[in-house]
């Protein structure tokens, strides 16, 4: 047949490099020739050994990285083929099973090539995927290490989604509403002594300050501790994902001295019915404390919550530093 299908292990293309020659800038190009005992990889060709690119580093290109023989000869084991989506998928696999739990270290890339007979970009791009997953913090000369979950993990694609949807403070308020009205009930109906005992320092810090950015970013933490003391994962994911469109809003609250002045006072409100274990009035007091922006805000109510700031002098694009 033309031309040649291989299957090859990292160490082993290292073993064959035959010849090489200047085709490719910034590469090299070898030959792999058939193999020389029964344990060897092999090359089937009825012409010439297979010509593979591979990168400096003695890795094969991508889309060489690990070609599937179609048959292979008498006493041969066949190689296993993985595509990038399958390395991605095991991987992550591994992850969500526990048998790589939070804080493990990620074998090297050279551990990855050789496992699952892929060059390093392939590996590469997979350690990318997991890592825009959530699944794992990549560092530098270190390596790439297991994350733990965080309820603000859905926050940065969704604030994308919301600029391209021009979302407003009535789109916001109306969905707050709902999601946290419930959190402040079931708070107060499930919430450990602890988590109220969270909700109460986030209070008092956010009482504690008169820097706007401060004023917005413990007025987060307290409405995130009720999410918390809710006791509902689901809520308290729902709630991370819309947090910097959240505090983009608080920003645009705590910079009105009127709505600051009108809507304050409701946190103290909020944290005693939650700590006296009243859902009613818990609920009660969440709904008032959100629907103020409805009587202050004016046209702002339907305007983008970016432009709403940026004509405050508000850089919405620092959010997502501000928070980190």
């Amino acid at each position: 047949m033309p031309g040649s299908t291989c299957a090859f292990g990292v160490e082993e293309l290292d073993r064959q490099l035959i010849t090489t020659s200047r085709k490719r800038s910034g590469g090299r190009t070898v030959q792999v020739p058939p193999p020389a005992s029964a344990g060897s990889y092999y090359c089937m060709s009825s012409a010439a050994p297979a010509v593979i690119p591979v990168h400096s580093d003695g890795f094969p290109e991508e889309g060489f990285a690990a070609m599937e023989l179609p048959s292979a000869p008498h006493g041969h084991a066949r190689m296993p083929y993985f595509t990038q989506e399958q390395v991605l998928r095991q991987l992550e696999q591994r992850v969500l099973s526990g048998a790589l739990a939070v804080g493990d270290r990620l074998p090297s890339e050279r551990a990855l090539c050789a496992e699952y007979r892929v060059s390093r970009p392939v590996i590469r791009e997979v350690l990318r995927g997991l890592q825009e997953r959530g699944y794992i913090d990549v560092f530098a000369g270190r390596g790439s290490f297991v994350r733990e979950v965080a309820a603000s993990d859905l926050a940065r694609p969704l604030a994308r989604m919301a600029q391209r949807s021009n979302v407003t403070a009535r789109h916001l308020v109306s969905s707050r509403t709902m999601l946290e009205c419930e959190a402040a009930a079931m708070a107060a109906t499930y919430g450990s002594d602890e988590q109220i005992a969270v909700i109460g320092d986030a209070l008092r810090r956010h009482q504690a300050t008169r820097i706007l950015s401060e004023l917005a970013r413990t007025d987060l933490e307290f409405h995130e501790a009720v999410a918390q003391a809710s006791r509902n994962p689901v809520i308290a994911v729902m709630f991370g994902a819309i947090r910097p469109l959240v505090y983009g809003l608080m920003l645009r609250s705590l910079s009105d001295r009127k709505v600051m002045q009108a809507g304050d006072p409701w946190h103290a409100a909020i944290h005693d019915a939650i700590a006296r274990r009243d859902a009613d009035k818990a609920r009660a007091a969440m709904a008032e404390h959100l629907r103020l922006a409805l009587d202050f805000y004016g046209d702002d109510l339907d305007v983008p919550l970016d432009d709403v700031l940026a004509a405050r002098g508000i850089d919405a694009a620092r959010i997502d530093h501000e928070l980190a």
